[in-house]
């Protein structure tokens, strides 16, 4: 996981040959928590913008700095539900404009938390 110190991070995705930008990311903000908290290969890229300064944490350095400081795990999640919000306004939008089918909306939330 990188938190940015300093400079300007895109984030961008491929999506059927088209790259889509997904966020735009500044000092402060974070980026490759989903790969660090899933195991799973990243979805996205992160390309710089301008000069950037980050602080790279591991898994285990996460983890140690969540247990020291447990407010950390609340401020990551209330950042991951605040994506979730805007992921979901945009999907909502998609299907108030026809441009997304709502059998296809609707499979996109089905979930588990195991």
């Amino acid at each position: 996981m990188y938190v940015i110190r300093s400079g300007k991070v895109k984030i961008t995705k491929n999506m059927y040959g088209i790259m889509v930008r997904i966020a735009e990311l500044g000092p402060g903000d974070y980026f490759g928590e989903m790969t660090l908290l899933e195991g799973v290969p990243r979805s996205a890229s992160a390309i710089a913008e301008t000069p950037v300064e980050v602080d790279v944490l591991e898994r285990d350095t996460l983890r140690a700095r969540i247990a020291a400081e447990p407010e950390l795990a609340m401020m990551l999640l209330k950042g991951l539900s605040h994506r979730l919000r805007q992921i979901d306004d945009k999907v909502t939008d998609l299907v108030a404009r026809g441009r997304l089918p709502k059998e296809e909306a609707s499979a996109i939330g089905q979930h588990s938390l195991v």
